[in-house]
């Protein structure tokens, strides 16, 4: 049975989408252009496993190579949802980045840039954790309608179906889309970030 969600917003967990939601960029294409660059082989050995298991694997075996790329001067940061999350925080609030790119390496990400969050991410080839398997794994963690989510994608749409309440990352009419399904707790458009 789905856990029911306390009215002190406090209590509930706020989930965060880290790529195009924390920063503007999409860590597996980042990547993907560093090997070309660096590592062209490995780079069609990415493009392969792509193709035959997945982008989970694919994400997995990119991590590996990319351990000592110095990933914080790349990413285009957005600080005013970073300090949005931040507050959230600041007021007791469970704050977890739960994302697609793989958990070791967004971890690490995290940590550099001096975040205290916990992440979730990528950690099973089989399962790459965005849209549905994303909502599969916050409700299994903390029930239907048991957190909030912050993203910015058409594939958050399925998370914040199940979500208690949305904060989104995106344009007016991406925002007005969102608004339709569920509760919108904030909204930021990147134009203004």
């Amino acid at each position: 049975m789905a856990n029911t969600v306390s009215p002190d917003e406090s209590a509930v967990v706020l989930a965060v989408d880290f790529d195009g939601t924390m920063h503007a960029d999409d860590l597996s294409i980042l990547a993907l252009r560093w090997l070309l660059r660096h590592k062209p082989l490995l780079a069609l050995k990415v493009a392969v496993l792509l193709v035959v298991k997945g982008k989970a694997a694919a994400k997995l075996v990119m991590e590996e190579a990319l351990e000592a790329v110095a990933w914080l001067p790349m990413l285009r940061w957005h600080g005013d949802v970073l300090d949005k999350i931040a507050a959230e925080k600041a007021q007791g609030r469970n704050v977890v980045v739960v994302t697609g790119s793989t958990q070791k390496l967004a971890a690490r990400i995290v940590k550099a840039k001096g975040l205290g969050y916990e992440v979730i991410g990528t950690t099973d080839p089989r399962v790459n954790l965005v849209a549905s398997g994303k909502a599969a794994l916050l409700m299994a963690l903390w029930g239907e309608k048991g957190f909030d989510y912050v993203g910015n994608s058409n594939a958050d749409l399925k998370v914040w179906a199940h979500a208690r309440k949305a904060a989104v990352v995106g344009a007016p009419a991406f925002v007005r889309r969102v608004a339709k399904m569920i509760d919108v707790a904030w909204a930021m458009d990147p134009k203004d970030l």
